[in-house]
C-alpha cells in the first residue's frame, strides 16, 4: 500500500543522513522489510502488540493503541535523546508525553484529543500538502512548528526505462491503442469510478488501464465496470514493474474527487510523482491540492467528477502529441525538487532547527 511504501522509501532517505530505527507492530504481516526493499542501514524493532486488526475497526483501534505505548516505552528507555518522526498521531501523543522531541506526519487532517495531547506537549507537524498546514494553523497550532514536505518519488525505479514501443512489447500492450493508465486505490475519493464512466465518451482505438487496488476493491471494481471493452483492470503490479506501465501509456491520469476534503486539499499523492518521473503526459482533476505541485506546463486539468471532461482532455492529449510532451517533459524537470532524499533533508533541518527540538 501507499503509506508501506511511504514509510520505507522515507526510512532509507533519512538512512543516508541519521542513524535510522523503525518501529513496527510485531504482528503478521506479508514479507519481511527485507523483502520490502528496506535499506540494511535502517534498524527494525518490533514492538509486542496483540494481533486484533483482523476483528475490525475496534481490534485495529485496540492494536494501535498497544503500540503507541509500547512503542513510547521502548523509545523512552532506549532512545531518549533521537528525534521521533511518525504518521499515526497515537504515537505522536504517546511518545509527547514521554519528553521525546515529536513531529507527527500528517496525511489526512485529524484533530483529535491525541492530536491535541501532542501538540500541547510539544510535538511539530509535517504537513504534506499547504492546504493541511492551512487547516492547523486555524486550529491555533504555531507557523514556526508546521513545516509542508509533499510526497517524493526514487527516481532511480524510472532512470534507463524503455522507449513506449518497447515499454507496451515488454509488458505485451496493443501497440495500435490509445493508453490511459491509473494507479493506485480504487477507492472513491480517488476519482477512479468517474475515469471509469469517461470510457463512454472516448473512441474506440482507446484503453484505459486501471493498476493497483486490494483485492476486495478490484473485484467490486470488475463487476461494476470490468465488462467495458475500453478498460482493462490489471491488478496490482511489484515495484519494479510499475515504472514500466507508466512509461508505455500514452497518458497517465489522476481523477481526484473534488467531492471529498482529503482529495480537495490536502492529499499529496505518491502516484502523482511516479508519473512526473515516468515522462508520461498528465490528465488531472483540477483540485488546489493537485495544483499545489502541477499547473498549466506541467499537466492537462480536467473538471473533477466529469466523466465528460475527462475523455475530452484524454482525447486533446492525443490531438497533440507535441504539446503534451512538452509538458510531460516540463513535469519531469519539476519532479527532481521532489526526491525523497531532499525531503527527508529538509525535514532534518526543520527537526533540529525548531525550539525545544534536541539535534542527536
Amino acid at each position: 500500500k501507499a503509506h508501506g511504501e511511504q514509510v520505507r522509501e522515507m526510512c532509507n532517505a533519512l538512512a543516508q543522513f541519521a542513524n535510522v530505527t523503525l518501529l513496527i507492530p510485531s504482528r503478521r504481516t506479508e514479507g519481511t522489510p527485507e523483502s520490502f526493499g528496506l535499506s540494511p542501514r535502517v534498524r527494525v524493532v518490533r514492538i509486542p502488540v496483540i494481533d486484533t486488526v483482523r476483528l475490525g475497526r475496534i481490534g485495529f483501534l485496540f492494536e494501535s493503541l498497544c503500540f503507541a505505548i509500547g512503542a513510547a516505552l521502548y523509545a523512552f528507555l532506549r532512545a531518549r535523546d533521537a528525534v521521533v518522526l511518525t504518521r499515526e498521531y497515537g504515537c505522536a501523543s504517546a511518545l509527547s508525553l514521554c519528553g521525546l522531541s515529536v513531529a507527527w506526519e500528517s496525511h489526512r487532517g485529524e484533530w483529535n484529543t491525541a492530536v491535541r495531547l501532542a501538540l500541547v506537549c510539544g510535538a511539530s507537524i509535517v504537513a504534506i500538502s499547504n492546504g493541511l498546514r492551512l487547516f492547523y494553523l486555524s486550529k491555533g497550532v504555531s507557523p514556526d512548528r508546521t513545516l509542508v514536505a509533499p510526497d517524493g518519488v526514487n527516481l532511480a525505479h524510472y532512470q534507463n526505462l524503455p522507449e513506449r514501443v518497447e515499454a507496451r512489447r515488454l509488458l505485451s500492450l496493443p501497440l495500435e491503442r490509445h493508453i490511459a493508465i491509473y494507479n493506485g486505490h480504487l477507492h472513491t475519493w480517488k476519482g477512479v469510478g468517474t475515469l471509469a464512466r469517461a470510457a463512454q465518451f472516448l473512441p474506440e482505438n482507446f484503453l484505459l488501464l486501471f493498476m493497483g487496488g486490494t483485492d476486495d476493491d478490484i473485484e467490486k471494481f470488475k463487476k461494476e465496470y470490468g465488462n467495458d471493452q475500453h478498460i482493462a483492470i490489471i491488478g496490482r503490479k511489484p515495484d519494479e514493474e510499475r515504472p514500466l506501465y507508466l512509461r508505455a501509456a500514452d497518458i497517465a491520469v489522476l481523477p481526484n474527487t473534488a467531492k471529498d476534503l482529503i482529495s480537495l486539499t490536502y492529499t499529496s499523492p505518491l502516484k502523482l510523482f511516479g508519473y512526473m518521473a515516468a515522462g508520461t503526459p498528465i490528465v488531472a482533476s483540477d483540485l488546489p491540492s493537485i495544483r499545489e505541485i502541477l499547473s498549466e506546463k506541467t499537466a492537462f486539468f480536467a473538471q473533477p467528477d466529469d466523466p465528460v471532461s475527462f475523455a475530452q482532455k484524454l482525447t486533446h492529449v492525443i490531438e497533440h502529441p507535441a504539446e503534451a510532451q512538452i509538458r510531460a517533459k516540463a513535469a519531469y524537470s519539476e519532479v527532481e525538487r521532489y526526491e525523497w532524499h531532499k525531503r527527508s533533508q529538509h525535514i532534518l533541518d526543520f527537526l533540529t532547527a525548531t525550539p525545544g527540538v534536541k539535534t542527536q
